[in-house]
């Protein structure tokens, strides 16, 4: 199967906003099965992250597959970014999944 090149911090700010709307606004961005594929992929290459958010995280955690310990700590940024995939979702921007791919026109 094909897998994309993953972009540590990318990778930790898709992390941080799908745990976001799953615990916090029952939305799901992406299938059980590619989060966990996300944060495993973050796991390995947590010690290349720079992002400011890298905090919030830890490297064990993401081994639990959720993001659960996040839920009422999530700063406006993320929260922002967070809604904005989710509205590209609903208005049919971008496909949902690990890996979403814009879509013309949208809805």
């Amino acid at each position: 199967m094909f897998k994309k090149e993953t972009i540590p911090n990318q990778s930790l700010v898709k992390y941080l906003a799908a745990s976001y709307l799953y615990y916090e606004e029952d939305f799901s961005v992406m299938a059980d099965h590619e989060f966990d594929i996300l944060c495993l992929d973050l796991y390995s290459e947590f010690d290349k992250v720079t992002h400011w958010a890298k905090g919030l995280v830890s490297a064990d955690t993401l081994l639990t597959g959720s993001g659960f310990d996040l839920f009422g700590k999530m700063p406006g940024a993320i929260v922002a970014i967070a809604r904005i995939w989710r509205e590209d979702i609903e208005t049919g921007r971008v496909d949902i999944g690990l890996y979403p791919k814009r879509i013309e026109g949208g809805k």
